[in-house]
């Protein structure tokens, strides 16, 4: 085999000849296209950073949302106290009466009861910061958080507890079984209740089915009537079997209540039922903490919206 030939046969092998190699040398890289190539890998591997990047800040902002951050009691200038989760710090604007003043947002939460949900305050550098060991936070189902000291536990309108810890072990006494009863009625209404109101409705579309296909007063339409009729009486003696199955679960819930005590010293007073969770950040321990962080992620994605949308979850989207 010649010299040539045997060029030949490396070349099909994928082996290059010499004077191949070197007139390659020789031509541009941008006439293979690799600038283009590389700028592109390098916009490629950009958008992903950045895309990233956003979901993993998006996911820290909104997952701190959920970690039970520390109740303060801050001390203002005129003696007065307040409770609540310290959620940053500023100044007083310019053009404002004690511009530059340091001011710190303490949410305050009790929304029903003071109209607001946080509110910065004036404040001392110097100013102490307490934190109460029995200061609380209740998430309630359509109150939004009420931030307050557990002072109460009332059974029948009867004070059983009235010191936090004791109030604290009567709560978690009955509250599991309160809320049990609270999710009871809920399944009827979704489920017992709802397919009452199904089974109705195809009643009424076949009455009307009848109607349109045979005519007013037929006698087929007469039929369908009655038959409907008959139906809504079934229909109503389970309907109100099931409502006196909740009523009597509400009556054995409305038994049961917690007092809370305000910083400001308001006295409330909330059904047990209504408490959806009760967290006292000052005395829990990490790991109680990553316990109720990841529980609140759970109840995000797996529960209903409650209070405006604001609170609960986001199951049904």
């Amino acid at each position: 085999m010649s010299a040539q030939e045997q060029d030949r046969v490396d070349g099909a092998d994928g082996f290059q000849a010499p004077e191949i190699q070197q007139a390659m040398r020789k031509v541009p890289q941008t006439a293979h296209g690799e600038p283009a190539v590389w700028l592109a890998g390098g916009a490629l591997a950009v958008a992903v950073f950045a895309i990233v990047g956003m979901v993993g800040l998006i996911a820290y902002q909104g997952g701190r949302a959920f970690w039970p951050d520390p109740i303060a009691e801050v001390t203002l200038p005129d003696g007065s106290k307040v409770w609540g989760e310290v959620q940053g710090t500023s100044t007083v604007p310019e053009g404002q009466e004690n511009e530059g003043a340091p001011t710190k947002l303490v949410r305050t939460e009790n929304y029903k009861w003071t109209g607001a949900h946080g509110r910065w305050f004036e404040f001392d550098t110097g100013t102490p910061t307490a934190y109460p060991e029995w200061a609380a936070l209740a998430e309630m189902l359509d109150e939004g958080r009420i931030v307050g000291i557990p002072n109460a536990f009332r059974v029948d309108g009867e004070v059983l507890a009235s010191e936090p810890s004791t109030v604290w072990d009567s709560f978690l006494e009955h509250h599991g079984q309160v809320r049990e009863r609270y999710r009871e009625m809920q399944s009827i209404r979704d489920d017992e209740l709802a397919a009452l109101s199904s089974r109705q409705e195809e009643g009424r579309l076949e009455v009307r089915r009848v109607e349109m296909e045979h005519g007013t007063d037929s006698e087929p339409h007469l039929a369908a009537q009655a038959e409907f009729e008959t139906l809504l009486g079934e229909l109503a003696g389970e309907q109100q079997l099931w409502n006196g199955k909740i009523a009597e679960l509400k009556e054995i819930n409305d038994r049961y209540e917690v007092g809370f005590l305000f910083s400001d010293g308001t006295q409330v007073y909330r059904p047990m039922a209504e408490v959806v969770r009760l967290v006292t950040p000052n005395r829990m321990s990490f790991g109680e903490k990553v316990a109720t962080y990841f529980d609140r992620w759970w109840e995000f994605l797996s529960d209903r919206p409650r209070h405006a949308n604001s609170q609960g979850g986001i199951w049904p989207a």
